[in-house]
């Protein structure tokens, strides 16, 4: 299903990046449809597209490759809660990067500086919300850019948007 609806996907921004989660609810992931629980792999989908688009890698990530291994073995509660970061973390591993957790919130701006590309996610602690974020440094305007949903912030900002939420920071680098 998600390899034939991935041929007319067209919602891209104009680099190729994913920017609207609720767009994504053509594809499949675990028992749900992505709008609702497909935040981890579009992140994932978007470090792979920033590596593409930078030279990186020279294979254009394709949708249902990044869902298919995500969607085998790290969507938590068949999809419902989620996508497990060590999975996450496995799969970019699997492509050659590395690949760093951080839990330090102290720590996240200067690693989110110092690394190719990150994702940023959080948890409430009342279980109830969570999201994956790919974030990247811009230096000429010393903050973040933020994909799906697009928005630039200062790493303050963010924490303290998310003052009550578990957060991590997961560092990527060639």
């Amino acid at each position: 299903h998600n390899a034939q609806v991935a041929e007319s996907f067209l919602v891209f921004n104009s680099e190729g990046y994913i920017q609207s989660q609720p767009a994504t609810s053509v594809f499949q992931y675990g028992f749900n449809t992505s709008d609702k629980s497909g935040c981890g792999w579009i992140a994932v989908y978007n470090v792979l597209r920033y590596f593409y688009n930078e030279g990186i890698i020279t294979i254009e990530p394709e949708i249902e490759n990044v869902i298919k291994p995500l969607d085998q073995f790290a969507a938590f509660g068949f999809g419902s809660l989620g996508t497990n970061p060590l999975v996450i973390k496995w799969l970019l591993k699997s492509q050659g990067f590395k690949v760093e957790f951080v839990l330090d919130r102290t720590k996240f701006e200067q690693e989110a500086k110092t690394s190719t590309i990150n994702i940023i996610a959080y948890l409430s602690k009342n279980l109830n919300r969570a999201h994956y974020q790919m974030i990247e440094y811009d230096e000429v305007q010393n903050d973040f850019i933020f994909y799906t949903s697009a928005s630039r912030k200062s790493m303050s900002t963010y924490l303290a948007a998310h003052e009550d939420d578990y957060t991590f920071l997961i560092t990527i680098s060639i």
